[in-house]
């Protein structure tokens, strides 16, 4: 497991470095999926956030409260100019408690 740990910060440091032109900039860190977002594990998030750290120290970390899908949506929408007005997130906010990981 601790591998695990040490290979997901490697993972999401070189996707920063792939990325960059972050020099002097807060680094945003969105994590997403069930590990962080339903597994809530707190040596597993620190273990990442030790790991980016240690070559990105400005990163800072993000755990949405919504599924993936709903960020799509909302690309979706963009694309086709259309605006998400308060509706949107309302409907959001009713539908998004409940996930597709529940039973």
């Amino acid at each position: 497991m601790e591998n695990t740990k040490m290979k997901l910060g490697i993972a999401a440091y070189s996707v920063i470095k792939r990325l960059g032109n972050f020099e002097g900039d807060e680094i945003p860190a969105v994590l997403i999926g069930s590990v962080f977002q339903l597994g809530k594990s707190d040596k597993l998030l620190a273990k990442l956030k030790k790991t980016v750290q240690s070559q990105y120290p400005d990163a800072k970390y993000t755990v949405p409260d919504k599924a993936p899908v709903y960020g799509a949506v909302l690309l979706a929408m963009d694309r086709i100019g259309m605006k998400a007005d308060a509706s949107i997130y309302s409907t959001f906010n009713f539908y998004g408690r409940r996930t597709v990981y529940e039973q």
